[in-house]
């Protein structure tokens, strides 16, 4: 049985720490060991060993790394390499120094400037927009659609650069796998309602999630945060609009409310129907309200990893740090005419945790919190009066 230990060698590489797992892999960050490499880190995705003996996951996790590694944008994580050592199959991806938007919400204190949120989100859908138009060696477009963004997913470095992160959920539409027959996977507070309804994606299903991730980072709620229980949020999503961001923080400015609210609107063929078109009105709306500079986003960066790593309250209640995310998997059992939830959904319990977002920096690292919420109060013994 292997063992995969700190400072011990995989292949070409040398493992530093065990960064977090996930439901197909376990993440390490690592040294390359071979001359040349592109960076000086990398982290090493490496497939729970029970799983290397099936066949289907086997795929799923080659089609990963081969529709990763033609990704090739700045504001996407590269991938460098995939393939086998021994019995373990593993891909190799880019370490990003930086912080995930929603840890970046909690260091800040609250929401983002409107205008340095625009931008940021503009790259991002620039990132998206090569990852939707990606065609295959023949020349055909792929139909890519990433189906899990979230603030998580999105990471912002220490030079005001942008990642799209875990293109893991990620699938071609002609592709001969997928995750779960007739199942989704992704975030549910985040999903399009065509996607969570009838499991249809596109190009629109990610720019609804990525309208509702500026949401949340402009206004410093999270996308239907009225909803109690997980039904109550899969009902939410499925038959509710999404609120105008004005509703929660009246100061935004409007062209930027209207750009959320045409991100996200319940019918996607009222949505901008490509990545592309989201980040062109963003830029519009920037040339109104000018952003900070990459320099000066850095900046912040660098102030918001130090407030996460110092104080403590912080580290509480930033919950994940972008590295494990609860994902949920839908069946497509269809429900009874006369019931109150939509067609299409059955709501079960149980969930996976998806694939780490594996970009942390040691130092924040080390400081991450595992769970989300408040930590149990320690149970007092109970004193016994002996019986006289």
């Amino acid at each position: 049985m292997r063992k995969l230990a700190p400072h011990t060698r995989f292949g070409d590489y040398e493992l530093e720490r065990r960064l977090g797992s996930g439901g197909m892999a376990e993440v390490w960050l690592a040294y390359p060991l071979a001359p040349g490499h592109p960076s000086p880190r990398v982290v090493v995705k490496v497939m729970h060993e029970h799983l290397t003996s099936e066949r289907r996951v086997v795929e799923l996790f080659h089609e990963e790394a081969r529709l990763a590694q033609r990704l090739d944008h700045p504001n996407i994580v590269r991938v460098f390499e995939a393939g086998q050592v021994d019995d373990d199959w593993f891909m190799t991806m880019e370490y990003v120094d930086g912080i995930d938007l929603r840890s970046a919400i909690v260091a800040h204190g609250g929401p983002l400037w409107p205008a340095m949120a625009a931008s940021l989100f503009a790259d991002a859908a620039a990132g998206l927009h090569a990852a939707h138009s990606l065609k295959s060696p023949s020349g055909a477009l792929l139909n890519l659609v990433h189906r899990d963004i979230s603030p998580d997913n999105l990471m912002v470095d220490r030079r005001g650069r942008v990642r799209v992160l875990d293109f893991g959920v990620a699938r071609a539409a002609d592709t001969e796998h997928t995750t779960l027959t007739g199942s989704r996977k992704g975030k549910v507070r985040y999903m399009a309602p065509e996607y969570l309804v009838d499991h249809k994606a596109s190009a629109a299903t990610d720019v609804y999630a990525l309208g509702a991730s500026l949401f949340e980072v402009v206004t410093g709620h999270r996308p239907f945060e009225h909803a109690q229980g997980t039904a109550d949020l899969h009902i939410a999503v499925a038959r509710e609009q999404l609120p105008s961001a004005s509703e929660v923080r009246p100061s935004l400015p409007e062209p930027l409310v209207a750009i959320i609210r045409h991100a996200t609107h319940k019918d996607p063929r009222q949505r901008m129907s490509t990545a592309k078109a989201f980040e062109r009105q963003l830029r519009t709306f920037l040339t109104q309200w000018p952003p900070p500079t990459p320099e000066q986003i850095g900046d912040e960066v660098r102030v918001w990893r130090q407030r996460l790593v110092l104080e403590k309250p912080l580290r509480r209640e930033a919950g994940s740090f972008g590295q494990l995310e609860t994902t949920e998997f839908i069946p497509m059992t269809p429900l009874d005419d006369d019931t109150t939830e939509p067609r299409g959904l059955v709501f079960n319990k149980k969930k996976e945790v998806s694939e780490a977002n594996v970009v942390l920096a040691p130092e924040l690292e080390r400081g991450a919190v595992r769970t989300r919420g408040k930590p149990k109060k320690p149970t007092r013994p109970r004193r016994v009066t002996p019986k006289r």
